[in-house]
């Protein structure tokens, strides 16, 4: 905080003064911000003999500028009667001035207050600027906006040097002057600490301003966001970490037919049925989807995660549906798994947050995805993501593991079947995969595992965009985007001619490579934290936390198994902890032995270990090694160090 360096008392100020004065002599050895104001002073005509303030507001005045700063007057006052409760029955009064030196507000000793008013006229309206009253702490203060932490004899009335006050300026949130605050009193000594708690509160004024500029801020968004809220055509909710229905508006009120009253508080699946996973997440991790059960009557199209002023996830808005109430009627054999958003695509690496960026571009048209990865990167993940980004969100998700359906049904299982087709069909008939599909995205799980004969019959219903039953002559016109994935080498499939080129080329308009899991091992304390979140579901929504040790073998780990095998060792220690803590042993035994060896390689439990796991392979090298996620020629290295014969 930037002060003056104005002196103490000085005997010799007055002759110094008289001398600038009535002899225009400069003083060498006087503060330049002090001999400024002088200057001023005394061009002001400001009588040093009349040490009373020359300025008054009117009362309506008054009334006017309380009014229109009566924000920051609540703030301050508050501060002012704090330091009068540190300073009661010593002789001071703290004073408040708005920008241009007017007395805004006074507290203090009483006897303090009267003295001053009755023979300086310091009271509220009364203007304490240079050119009112001449050379005091608030002038200076104001005209330089600085500090000024003690002045008496250098003001510029005589009669004000017998008192004492010092003057720090305040400023609002935009760095704007609204005037200063101090301290006086009706001797010339002042204790010297006191200046220090003008600065303190100077400090927490302005901090304070800080914080209510931004709570406007807020209540201004607020009031919009309420207007929009309760305006739009969609049906909102929006729910906590836990689950608890915060807000509902109208058209959602409408659409599951519910007053707001009845159901604010309550957990969601009371309500709507659904089965929610929630995450009370911290840092960057995102907020997980709520699941619908089968049963559910609503469809979340859209959601979007909720923070709080630091940034943490405290829930979510969703967005309901109201033209996917299920229809018993329309109901069909489909799998319209859809609940997967890009918000629940975790993770913050380059290569992650990139593939991210680009499939949500891919989502704004129609082109065919191939989506490539091994098992347990998170394909279908990203290819739900894709559709619900998409303009097809409102219409099916229809997924289909290629490598499931049995071979003689498969045709009939894509395209339908009329009635009568063949022996044991239903007598109504039956739509495919690609009717229930239509106006949405047919995901084609295993792709590398369609049989030849149906990817020539699928080649042409992409080309064509019609289908036709099986049993049946009549052309069905279909709009459906499709997104394949495989875990194969797909190219190395179309070489061996084990997978039509052409068809290859026609899905692979956009492709995406879904990274393992060891190439982006710094997503790993995210999804940890993610999947902690998700189980506490099962453990009463309790939180769960994680020892270090334990959080260091999962990062170290290389997950040949990728996310799906990480949830699952999470899920396991999540069975086996206590005190809903997760320490290293409560982990799966292929990761807490791999970093007991790792960590421990001269350890005498090595050798246990590494024969224990041994008699459970029944001495197999390549599963031991697997179980120890080693290789194999480190587990040779390690058979010999321990002369352990196999």
């Amino acid at each position: 905080m930037q002060s003056t360096n104005i002196p103490c008392y000085n005997r010799d100020v007055t002759k110094k003064f008289d001398n600038f004065l009535h002899r225009g002599i400069i003083p060498k050895d006087i503060d330049p911000l002090i001999f400024d104001s002088w200057v001023r002073s005394r061009d002001y005509k400001i009588d040093p003999n009349y040490a009373k303030s020359i300025k008054f507001l009117s009362n309506q005045e008054i009334k006017n500028k309380l009014d229109t700063k009566e924000e920051y007057i609540k703030i301050i006052h508050q501060y002012m009667q704090d330091i009068h409760f540190f300073l009661k029955k010593s002789g001071y009064l703290i004073y408040l001035t708005d920008e241009y030196g007017y007395i805004m507000c006074l507290t203090g000793d009483v006897g303090t207050i009267s003295y001053l008013e009755t023979n300086f006229k310091f009271k509220v309206g009364a203007s304490w600027h240079e050119n009112a009253i001449g050379t005091t702490a608030v002038g200076i203060a104001l005209n330089n906006q600085i500090s000024v932490p003690y002045m008496s004899s250098e003001k510029f009335c005589y009669d004000l040097r017998t008192t004492s006050c010092c003057a720090t300026p305040l400023k609002n949130a935009d760095n704007e002057l609204i005037g200063c605050i101090g301290v006086a009193a009706n001797f010339k000594e002042m204790d010297r600490n006191i200046f220090g708690i003008i600065l303190s509160a100077k400090v927490g004024i302005e901090n304070q301003l800080k914080l209510q500029k931004q709570y406007n801020k807020f209540a201004v968004l607020s009031h919009y966001y309420r207007s929009v809220f309760n305006s739009v055509s969609d049906a909102i909710i929006t729910i906590d970490n836990y689950g608890v229905i915060c807000e509902i508006n109208p058209c959602a009120e409408k659409l599951i037919n519910e007053k707001a009253k009845n159901i604010l508080g309550k957990r969601i699946q009371d309500v709507l049925d659904f089965n929610p996973v929630l995450h009370n997440l911290t840092e960057s991790a995102n907020i997980r989807h709520t699941s619908l059960s089968k049963q559910s009557k609503y469809k979340i199209f859209k959601e979007i995660p909720k923070t709080d002023l630091t940034g943490r996830p405290n829930g979510r808005i969703l967005f309901l549906d109201s033209s996917c109430k299920k229809n018993e009627s329309a109901k069909t054999d489909a799998t319209h798994t859809n609940t997967y958003t890009f918000h629940d695509l975790i993770g913050k690496s380059l290569i992650f947050k990139t593939l991210k960026a680009q499939a949500k571009k891919a989502s704004t048209c129609d082109a065919n995805i191939l989506i490539t990865g091994e098992s347990g990167t998170g394909k279908e993940l990203l290819a739900q993501s894709i559709h619900n980004e998409s303009h097809r969100r409102h219409g099916p998700f229809v997924s289909v593991n290629c490598g499931a359906i049995p071979h003689d049904l498969i045709e009939s299982e894509f395209f339908g079947y009329e009635s009568g087709a063949f022996t044991g069909a239903n007598s109504k008939g039956k739509k495919g995969k690609f009717e229930q599909a239509h106006g949405g995205t047919l995901f084609l799980d295993e792709i590398g595992e369609m049989p030849k004969r149906l990817q020539i019959a699928l080649l042409r219903t992409l080309e064509e965009q019609k289908v036709v039953k099986v049993g049946g002559h009549k052309s069905i016109d279909i709009d459906v985007r499709i997104i394949a994935a495989t875990n194969k080498n797909i190219e190395q499939e179309v070489k061996m001619n084990r997978f039509r080129s052409d068809l290859y080329f026609r899905l692979n308009v956009v492709h995406f490579h879904m990274p393992k899991l060891i190439q982006r091992k710094q997503d790993i304390p995210l999804l940890v934290n993610f999947f902690l979140n998700k189980y506490a579901v099962n453990n009463q929504y309790q939180p769960i936390t994680i020892e270090k040790q334990a959080l260091k073998a999962l990062c170290v780990y290389n997950w040949p198994g990728n996310v799906r095998q990480l949830e699952n060792a999470i899920h396991h220690a999540t069975i086996f902890m206590s005190n809903n803590t997760i320490k290293i042993n409560d982990l799966p035994s292929y990761i807490h032995k791999k970093t007991l060896i790792e960590n421990n390689p001269l350890d005498e439990n090595e050798k246990h270990i590494i024969l224990t796991i041994l008699k459970q392979t029944k001495y197999n090298i390549s599963q031991t090694a697997a179980m120890l996620n080693i290789s194999r020629n480190t587990l040779y290295k390690k058979l010999k160090k321990h002369n352990i014969h196999c």
